[in-house]
């Protein structure tokens, strides 16, 4: 406001556009003098996760899926004292090493069933990787645990 009582409106209106015209040559500057300009990260093939059901060769379970069905079921521990009685649902990503990752509890029963399927899970040896035009690749697994106690 004292600004505008000195110099007047006119003025101001000179002054903005030095300002304006001055601050645009300094980002002009800036940026050339850049030696790299940034670039845009994208997304690389080897992050995606396929659906397991379709790729050429599914993931699976060293000794097959009876097997990793024996390995959740000697492993997963229900309490006597529980009726419980339901399916459990877990989502999970089998990454090019064979290890799960992302373990996420899509449905629960309750009684702490969910908290014990995720232990279970990460206790699993590592599975046989997917995969799809002849490469190795990180894939989404669904699992439904019945359980009857």
């Amino acid at each position: 406001m004292a600004l505008l009582k000195i110099c007047g409106t006119k003025s101001i209106t000179n002054y903005t556009k030095i300002f304006f015209l001055a601050l645009s040559l300094c980002g002009t500057q800036a940026l050339l003098a850049q030696e790299h300009p940034p670039k845009m990260v994208e997304l690389q093939e080897d992050d995606k996760v396929f659906n397991s059901v379709d790729l050429d060769v599914p993931p699976t379970f060293p000794g097959g899926m009876t097997e990793f069905y024996n390995f959740v079921g000697k492993n997963y521990r229900v309490s006597e004292s529980s009726k419980l009685k339901g399916k459990v649902v877990v989502e999970f990503i089998i990454e090019k090493d064979g290890s799960l990752s992302n373990l996420t509890i899509l449905k629960d029963i309750g009684s702490k069933s969910s908290k014990e399927a995720l232990r279970v899970l990460k206790k699993s040896p590592k599975w046989i990787p997917g995969e799809t035009n002849g490469k190795t690749v990180r894939s989404k697994f669904t699992l439904p645990i019945s359980i009857t106690s």
